[in-house]
């Protein structure tokens, strides 16, 4: 993956901070910005996603955008990438979205945004112990041993935060959700479990999930959910949840 030149930047207003513009593929171009941002903040890029997925343009349409920790890939039906006039074409189109998302933000505080833009959701869990789950039951005990924290302390803490859904990733309908407390966050394990039960939530690093299904898997489980971030009918999938959603866990 190449930068397409020095210059091939998003840097626009105060209110934003500078992308580099890559050429994945004749398809495909790639905003990337140099480090993580807060997804509380309104220049992150899951605000530029958004802006990006309420659009419905006609000219140079995208048919898929995907969203990671510090990207966003823009995916196009035509395979002309590798002509410059269209690059150039597509570059202009994103940095005047861009322009309009930044002339929002300094007329709208992030308070009345997030507050008309997010959803909160509350999402059932059984706790550690509390858990009809061996492993589940037997993760918490390790953490606690690791993190030199009660199981009620860490209850206390995960139950208190408000996650923020950054991306999904690993699998289909699994979240990366922001917003894990500092006491919390604890690298993968060194030996990942041969399987994890669907509905499990778990840490890793920064992150905090749910696993949509039973899938083998390295983070450190906390409980079980009965709540669905997946739905599959007749050959249809549904996500229940979308970027930008926020999660408050209510333990049961």
């Amino acid at each position: 993956m190449s930068v397409l030149n020095p210059n091939a930047r998003l840097e626009l207003t105060p209110y934003t901070r500078p992308a580099f513009l890559h050429r994945i593929h004749d398809t495909a171009l790639m905003l990337r910005w140099t480090d993580a941002l807060p997804e509380n903040q309104m220049h992150s890029p899951g605000c530029l996603y958004q802006e990006l997925s309420a659009i419905e343009t006609t000219k140079t349409p995208w048919i898929e955008l995907c969203l990671g920790a510090t990207s966003i890939l823009v995916r196009w039906q035509q395979s002309d990438l590798h002509k410059p006039e269209v690059i150039a074409e597509r570059m202009t189109l994103l940095r005047s979205i861009e322009n309009t998302l930044a002339v929002k933000l300094s007329e709208t505080s992030h308070q009345t945004r997030s507050h008309h833009q997010h959803r909160i959701l509350d999402v059932p869990i059984i706790y550690g112990s509390k858990s009809a789950d061996p492993f589940v039951k037997e993760d918490i005990k390790n953490l606690s041993k690791i993190l030199r924290l009660s199981e009620e302390e860490i209850i206390i803490l995960h139950s208190s935060a408000i996650y923020t859904v950054a991306f999904f990733g690993f699998s289909p309908g699994f979240p990366y959700l922001s917003g894990l407390p500092d006491t919390l966050q604890i690298p993968r394990k060194s030996r990942p479990l041969p399987r994890i039960p669907a509905g499990s939530v778990a840490i890793a690093t920064n992150y905090c999930s749910i696993y949509p299904s039973a899938t083998p898997g390295g983070w450190h489980l906390l409980g079980l959910t009965r709540f669905k971030t997946i739905h599959a009918d007749a050959g249809h999938v549904t996500l229940e949840l979308r970027a930008g959603d926020q999660i408050k866990f209510i333990p049961e």
